[in-house]
């Protein structure tokens, strides 16, 4: 059954000339060999959705021509490594400018976040409680704090988490008394939360001042 399977993905891969609206793949085998050919064929289709959950054996690494997708307006990775140049040292500041992204869940370990995703309609953020982000401190009058502005492009989200040690940097160093954007299509939020930090209790009434619905 798992040749057969191949073989299959194989021949829809590189017979299939125009692009793919949906490509998921999930299950509890090992396709370690093939998994950079099918990225590779994948990323000529132009794919508008590409699910990975792949839960066997070691994380499958995903090259970043992936993420050079135009078209792509739904990812969603499980057990995956993102294959990064051999110069490259870390990351400390996670960029992600998708205009045409609609549905983005992090989970992760970074220390600040520069969010550019003006059609989001779903967004889960979390942060891990080892994350240095918590303690990043920025200056009370910086203007161009990523995390406002990250909160500003979310003009059009609908539904929004905030979870793990998420809060506790957006409400880090700056109180989030004036947000720059009203969430006029905010139905949903979901927040974990410290009551006995002020800070946070704060941030979190910045938040629904500017959600009225």
């Amino acid at each position: 059954m798992g040749t057969r399977f191949v073989t299959f993905v194989d021949m829809v891969l590189a017979l299939h000339k125009g692009t793919i609206e949906e490509f998921d793949i999930s299950g509890n085998k090992s396709y370690q060999d093939e998994f950079a050919r099918w990225m590779l064929m994948l990323s000529r289709r132009s794919p508008r959705s590409v699910i990975i959950k792949l839960n066997s054996g070691i994380r499958y690494k995903i090259s970043s021509y992936l993420f050079s997708i135009g078209d792509l307006k739904f990812l969603q990775l499980e057990n995956c490594i993102i294959n990064l140049p051999r110069a490259f040292q870390g990351i400390n500041q996670l960029n992600i400018q998708a205009p045409k992204v609609e549905y983005l869940i992090v989970y992760g370990d970074f220390e600040d976040i520069n969010l550019d995703a003006p059609n989001l309609k779903l967004a889960i953020l979390y942060l891990g409680h080892q994350a240095k982000a918590y303690q990043y401190v920025p200056i009370a009058h910086d203007k161009e704090n990523h995390a406002k502005k990250s909160l500003g492009s979310l003009s059009e989200i609908k539904t929004l988490g905030i979870t793990g040690s998420f809060m506790k940097y957006l409400s880090k160093g700056c109180i989030l008394a004036k947000l720059p954007a009203v969430f006029t299509h905010l139905e949903n939020i979901y927040l974990i939360i410290c009551f006995w930090d002020q800070r946070q209790v704060f941030a979190a009434y910045s938040l629904f001042q500017n959600a009225p619905n």
